[in-house]
């Protein structure tokens, strides 16, 4: 599907909207209709290349909106639930992850580095394990936080 989203094409330059084509959700993963996203310190230093990451990128790791559409295997969600995206999750299988900590696991994925499409855009895949219901007396710019 086409989606219109903010993309930095090279180190230092500003986000351009441009219209990319995102993958549907395959096994596990869940298609979310971005509602709020945070814009942060990461974000800057991210696109200066302070820290590299991969470009061309969409970057938003501190996103949150309502579920589209569901790949299978997806129990716990349905189409219309308001969730929260984690912006990061662990491999799974290293000592760190097996202990809990996957927030320090060296091969984890970041939500807008490394191929995982971040959350400054309209839509995201993203793995059902990244999914947390949104408290109905929260806003969706509360949730991004």
């Amino acid at each position: 599907m086409e989606i219109r989203a903010a993309l930095i094409q090279q180190p230092g330059e500003d986000f351009h909207i441009e219209t990319l084509e995102l993958a549907e959700p395959r096994r596990d993963e869940a298609l979310v209709k971005i509602a709020a996203c945070g814009v942060c310190h990461t974000d800057d230093v991210a696109r200066n290349q302070i820290i590299p990451v991969p470009l061309p990128a969409v970057f938003g790791h501190e996103g949150c909106g309502v579920i589209e559409a569901l790949g299978p295997g997806m129990e716990d969600f349905k189409p219309g639930d308001r969730v929260v995206v984690e912006p990061h999750y662990g491999c799974g299988e290293c000592w760190y992850c097996k202990h809990g900590l996957y927030n320090v696991c060296p091969n984890k994925k970041v939500l807008g580095a490394g191929g995982w499409s971040g959350a400054l855009g309209e839509y995201i895949v993203t793995p059902e394990r990244t999914v947390v219901h949104l408290a109905d007396n929260l806003s969706y710019e509360e949730g991004a936080l």
